[in-house]
């Protein structure tokens, strides 16, 4: 299955694929998706979809998202990344 998604895209939102129906979700969509998967969380089911429908599980998601620094930059090989936990924000 290829799903063709400009790279600006993927780096602005995180998108998943269900393998089932092949349907790509992205941003707080995906946030709600693996929370309906995880028991753990079914209990932020109601909250994330209502956030969605009011608009405010995107607006956050998107400061958030933009926000986000903790994926190293030109520090990562075909097998790992270096984080460096101490000085993320840099």
């Amino acid at each position: 299955m290829e799903i063709n998604i400009d790279i600006e895209e993927l780096n602005k939102y995180i998108h998943a694929v269900n393998s089932g129906n092949g349907k790509v979700y992205k941003g707080i969509d995906v946030v709600i998706e693996v929370s309906k998967r995880i028991p753990q969380y079914w209990f932020l089911v109601p909250f994330l979809y209502l956030s969605k429908f009011t608009r405010i599980g995107n607006l956050v998601y998107s400061i958030i998202a933009k926000n986000r620094k903790i994926v190293p930059v030109n520090k990562c090989t075909d097998e790992s990344c270096t984080i460096d936990i101490y000085n993320h924000n840099k």
